[in-house]
């Protein structure tokens, strides 16, 4: 998902117009379906950076930022190098499993309707 949004500031007294886009990079369920971590990639005036953001659900509202979190092109870095070890332990960890997937449509627990699980 791409979308462009236009921020104003000041420079040297003047007010400037700047214009940012943002790329949705994906989004994970909790297990209950009522909050949802997304990952979005800001770009602007040649800068990039990352955003973790916690969503939460609203009735009549849908889906609305409760948290977020902005990450430089270090930080990112970083982020990948933590998760790349951690994801080695977690592998040598845990078993293997075979999985399916089933997705539905009637499921109450998610409040948009849909479900996906996975079964070993």
């Amino acid at each position: 998902m791409h979308q462009e949004q236009w921020s104003t500031g000041e420079s040297r007294g003047r007010k400037t117009a700047r214009q940012e886009k943002e790329f949705i990079l994906g989004d994970q369920f909790n297990e209950d379906g009522t909050t949802r971590i997304e990952v979005a990639l800001l770009t602007s005036e040649g800068t990039t950076k990352l955003e973790l953001r916690l969503l939460g659900w609203g009735e009549g509202i849908g889906w609305y930022i409760q948290r977020r979190i902005q990450l430089d092109t270090l930080q990112i870095g970083a982020l990948k190098a933590i998760l790349g070890r951690g994801a080695a332990q977690v592998k040598s960890s845990a078993r293997t499993l075979k999985t399916t997937c089933t997705i539905g449509t009637d499921t109450p627990r998610n409040p948009q309707g849909l479900s996906l699980s996975l079964r070993p």
